[in-house]
C-alpha cells in the first residue's frame, strides 16, 4: 500500500519540542512585557464572517484570505489580528472602558507565495490602543516604547544583536503628492513603489521613481523626503542639497501635522528606553489600507536581508464598517513566527534539550508504580516525569541526558526495599541516597 505524503503544507511550520519550548519562551517575554505596560490579554476567534474580513482588508490582502467552504456562511481564517479586534470593539463597545489598551498573541493565515521569513500560517504578538474620537499623539509612542521593550528582552535572550523601529508618518506622504498635484492613480505607484524600496536595488528603484514622477521637480521633492532624518532638539532636516525643493510643500497643513507628530512622537521616546532603538525612515509606509498617521516597522541590524521582523501604526475610523462610532487607536505587533523561524533557519537560536527538572527511573517493571507516585508527587513543585521501560541503566541515562533532565531519581530492589531514593545530579554527577520524603523535600528546595 502506498504511503500518504506527511509532509507539511509550504508555508506551514512544525517544531520539534526543544524548538517549541525556545519559541514559547520568546512567546512568555513578550507577553510579559505587553502585560507590565498595562495591557490586557484577549482572544478572538480563528474563522471570522468573510463580510467582516473583506470590509476592512482592501488591497491584496483580498486575494489572500483562506476561505472556508460553508452552504450556509462565507466563512475565512483571520489575516491579522487587527480587523478582528475592530469586530470585538464594536460588538464589545458598551462594556469596554477606552481609552482600551489589549494585546494578543495569536495565529493567523495567509495564502502568500511562503518564502523565507514569510509562511502561510504564522503568530503575530499585537498590542492595540483604541478610544473615541481622539486618542493622544503619546499612545503612538507608548505602543512603540511597549514594543520596543519585549523586542530588548528578546534580543537579550537570544542574542540576535540590535533592531531598529523604523517611523514615518502617512499624513506626511499624502500631503506631498496632493501638494505635486498627482492624479490618485499616480499617488498610488508612488506609495506602492516606496512600500517596496527595500526589496529594490537603489538604481532601479531611482529610474521607476523618476519614470513615475514624470518631471525633475517631483522627483526631488520627493528624493528629499527619502533623505530626510529627525535630529534631537532639532526635529525633521532634510539635506542642504535638497531642502529647497521640500521647503515649500512642508509648508502645507497635512505635511507640516504629520511632520509635527514625528517630532512629538520621536521626543518623548528620547525619554525612555527605546530612543537607542528608533530613527525616521520615510521611506516606511504600510501597505494596508487602513493606517492614517504614524506608521513603523522593525528590522533586525544584523539580518536585513529578512527584511521587518515587526510592524504597527495608527488608524482612524477602525470600526467603521461595523458600528456608528468614531473608534481612533494605534497599535504594534512582532511577528513572533517570522522573528523565531528565521533564527532557528540561521542557526542564531540553538534550540538545546527539552527542560524536564527530574526524571524518574524505575530499575525493572516492579518499581514502575512506584515511579508513577514519586513523579507526580514532584510535579507539585517541579517539571517532573518517568519513564516505563525495562532498559538497562545505560540507556535509561542517555534518555535522561536527551531529556535535558537537571536530576534522575533512581528507584532500583535496594532502594525500594529501605523505602529510600537514590537522587542523581546531572549536572556535577553527584547522587545521594537518602529517605524518599528527605529526597523529594531537597528537590523542593531546588
Amino acid at each position: 500500500m502506498e504511503k500518504i505524503n506527511t509532509r507539511t503544507l509550504s508555508g506551514f511550520i512544525e517544531l520539534l519540542p526543544p524548538q517549541q519550548a525556545v519559541f514559547d519562551e520568546a512567546k512568555s517575554i513578550i507577553e510579559e512585557s505587553y502585560l507590565n505596560a498595562g495591557y490586557v490579554k484577549i482572544e478572538t476567534p480563528a474563522v471570522e464572517r468573510l463580510e467582516i474580513l473583506l470590509a476592512k482588508s482592501g488591497g491584496e490582502m483580498d486575494k489572500q484570505i483562506f476561505r472556508i467552504a460553508k452552504e450556509d456562511t462565507e466563512q475565512a481564517l483571520r489575516f491579522d489580528l487587527t480587523v478582528p479586534f475592530a469586530r470585538y470593539v464594536a460588538q464589545h463597545y458598551g462594556a469596554l472602558t477606552f481609552p482600551f489598551k489589549r494585546y494578543q498573541i495569536d495565529k493567523s493565515w495567509r495564502g502568500e507565495r511562503a518564502q523565507k521569513g514569510r509562511y502561510r500560517e504564522l503568530y503575530q504578538a499585537d498590542i492595540d490602543v483604541v478610544a473615541e474620537d481622539e486618542l493622544n499623539i503619546l499612545y503612538d509612542a507608548d505602543v512603540i516604547a511597549a514594543v520596543a521593550a519585549a523586542m530588548a528582552k528578546l534580543a537579550k535572550r537570544f542574542g540576535f544583536g540590535g533592531f531598529k523601529f523604523k517611523i514615518s508618518n502617512r499624513k506626511v506622504w499624502e500631503g506631498l503628492l496632493a501638494s505635486l498635484g498627482f492624479a490618485d492613480d499616480v499617488k498610488r505607484a508612488v506609495l506602492a513603489l516606496v512600500d517596496d524600496k527595500f526589496k529594490i536595488e537603489a538604481a532601479e528603484f531611482d529610474t521607476r521613481l523618476r519614470k513615475i514622477c514624470g518631471n525633475d521637480d517631483a522627483y526631488r521633492a520627493i528624493d528629499a523626503l527619502l533623505k530626510c532624518e529627525y535630529i534631537k532638539k532639532i526635529g525633521i532636516s532634510a539635506p542642504d542639497a535638497l531642502h529647497s525643493c521640500l521647503a515649500l510643500h512642508i509648508s502645507t497643513p497635512l505635511m507640516k501635522e504629520g511632520i509635527d507628530e514625528i517630532e512629538t512622537v520621536m521626543g518623548a521616546l528620547g525619554e525612555t528606553a527605546a530612543a537607542e532603538n528608533v530613527e525616521v525612515d520615510f521611506a516606511i509606509i504600510r501597505g494596508h489600507d487602513y493606517y492614517t498617521g504614524i506608521v513603523f516597522e522593525i528590522f533586525l541590524d544584523d539580518m536585513p536581508g529578512i527584511g521587518a521582523v515587526g510592524s504597527g501604526g495608527r488608524y482612524a475610523n477602525l470600526c467603521g464598517s461595523y458600528i456608528d462610532k468614531n473608534i481612533i487607536g494605534v497599535g504594534g505587533s512582532i511577528g513572533l513566527s517570522r522573528l523565531m523561524f528565521v533564527l532557528f533557519e540561521d542557526k542564531a537560536v540553538e534550540a538545546g534539550k527539552p527542560a524536564l527538572d527530574v526524571l524518574v527511573l524505575p530499575m525493572g517493571s516492579a518499581h514502575f508504580k512506584a515511579a508513577l507516585e514519586v513523579a507526580n508527587r514532584i510535579s507539585a513543585f517541579a517539571r517532573a516525569s518517568a519513564i516505563y521501560e525495562d532498559r538497562k541503566f545505560k540507556k535509561l541515562m542517555e534518555y535522561a541526558d536527551k531529556m535535558g533532565a537537571k536530576y534522575v531519581v533512581i528507584i532500583g530492589d535496594d532502594e525500594a526495599a529501605g523505602g529510600k531514593l537514590t537522587l542523581k545530579n546531572m549536572t556535577d554527577g553527584s547522587q545521594i541516597t537518602d529517605r524518599a520524603e528527605t529526597i523529594i523535600a531537597n528537590l523542593k528546595k531546588n
